[in-house]
């Protein structure tokens, strides 16, 4: 069916009316009469036209819906199980933040608890021990000492496991020192290994 054939008296019937329209000035009751009766017609002529084409497309529309009512349940089915896949990955994704951001807590809270333990108890530093060699003489018994230097004032503390350390019982810190052969980790305070005689045998 050539559709051209179909349209081309519409068109010979609408074209005076269109130009009719389309060159009037409204100016006076006259035309604005005339223009009322035109819009009338243009109006008829709309819907006949309307008409005369849903004559053509309502089979064609008939067809798309049953094509698409064959289809939709197919169709249907695809996008339920891609909507499940959907939200299955979007599920996997928000626990898998979950779960990070609970270790990164839990790692954050365990780094916490580290620096407050470490800060309310420092880590002792090792001190070093200075050992002279001493030549023994015969005869004579060297008693072992080890003396304490210190080489930081500022970070010796005043008292060592409920010992007062610092002036005027600075003799308290040689105690410390042979008694655990220069082994004390005392902050600010170094060990120096320093025998003297006990007598002749």
């Amino acid at each position: 069916m050539d559709l051209q054939l179909e349209v081309k008296p519409l068109q010979i019937q609408i074209s005076d009316l269109v130009q009719a329209a389309t060159t009037l000035a409204v100016d006076d009751d006259v035309s604005n009469e005339a223009a009322f009766t035109i819009r009338k017609e243009l109006k008829a002529a709309l819907d006949k036209v309307t008409a005369r084409e849903s004559e053509f497309t309502r089979p064609a529309n008939e067809l798309l819906k049953k094509v698409r009512d064959v289809f939709r349940p197919i169709k249907d089915e695809l996008n339920s199980a891609l909507l499940h896949i959907q939200s299955q990955t979007s599920t996997y994704h928000i626990e898998q933040k979950r779960i990070e951001a609970e270790l990164q807590a839990k790692e954050d809270r365990k780094a916490e608890r580290n620096f407050n333990r470490n800060k309310n108890n420092p880590l002792p530093v090792p001190v070093p021990v200075h050992v002279e060699i001493i030549q023994k003489v015969d005869g004579v018994a060297m008693i072992d000492r080890w003396v304490a230097e210190i080489v930081d004032i500022n970070s010796v503390p005043a008292t060592w496991n409920g010992i007062q350390i610092l002036s005027p019982v600075v003799g308290e810190l040689t105690k410390i020192g042979t008694s655990s052969k220069g082994q004390a980790t005392i902050p600010g305070i170094a060990w120096k290994y320093s025998p003297y005689p006990r007598g002749t045998r």
